[in-house]
This record gives structure tokens, C-alpha cells and sequence, in this order.
């Protein structure tokens, strides 16, 4: 079901605007910089509205993603680590206990480092 739109929002008048084939080829790369069409890149930029760029939003979005994966992964292996722990008391030759400790650690490290990356582009977008 779709709603009207305020007639005083609809955006129903066309502007044409007249380049040549260098500009044309600018504006169609800073666009896609920006991840978005011509007419919405022209928009923002003669109304003089802050640019929100689709690419780092999805960026942002991968970065939260990876974030969460990698939780899940610290947790299945702790998890795995806890079962294991009292039937194998050496379970590697090259790696210790400590050693997979440091590794959950980094992958917290890591985590913590993903989330603040996403946390600015998605403020740098605000």
C-alpha cells in the first residue's frame, strides 16, 4: 500500500543542466564515489546538504558484521577450550594454552577495533 506524498515534498520539476563530455565524466565518477545517481549527487551538492555516502554506510555495515563474526568466533573457541581443556592436557606440540589466551585476546582487540572504525564513518555520516 503506498502512501501519498505531500505535494509540497513531491519532487515532480526537472532541472536540466548542459555539460560537456570532461564534466560529464566528473560528475558521473564523484557520483559513484559517493555511491549515488547524478541527479541525487547534484542535489545535495546545490542545496548545499552534507553528502552521505551509500559506499561508507555499507562499509560500516561489513565492519559490524566482521565484528559480530569474529565474537562468535571467540566464543566457539572458548567454548571449545572449555570442553577440551580436561581431556587433553597437551593437545598441541607447538601451541600452548597461553597461546590460544593471547589469541582470544587479539580477536577481542580486534573486535573492539572494528566496532570504533564503523562507530566513526557512521558518525561521519550523521
Amino acid at each position: 500500500m503506498r502512501t501519498s506524498i505531500d505535494p509540497q515534498k513531491r519532487r515532480d520539476i526537472k532541472i536540466t543542466v548542459r555539460v560537456n563530455q570532461d564534466e560529464q565524466e566528473n560528475l558521473v565518477s564523484n557520483s559513484n564515489k559517493y555511491g549515488l545517481k547524478i541527479p541525487g549527487y547534484l542535489r545535495s551538492l546545490g542545496l548545499n546538504y552534507p553528502i552521505k555516502s551509500i559506499v561508507d554506510e555499507k562499509a560500516a555495515a561489513n565492519l559490524l558484521k566482521v565484528n559480530a563474526d569474529m565474537g562468535r568466533l571467540g566464543g566457539l573457541f572458548k567454548m571449545w577450550l572449555e570442553d577440551n581443556r580436561a581431556d587433553k592436557h597437551d593437545f598441541s606440540n607447538t601451541r600452548s594454552y597461553k597461546d590460544i589466551d593471547n589469541l582470544v585476546n587479539d580477536i577481542e582487540r580486534l573486535k573492539l577495533i572494528l566496532k570504533n572504525e564503523a562507530l566513526k564513518i557512521m558518525q561521519k555520516q550523521a
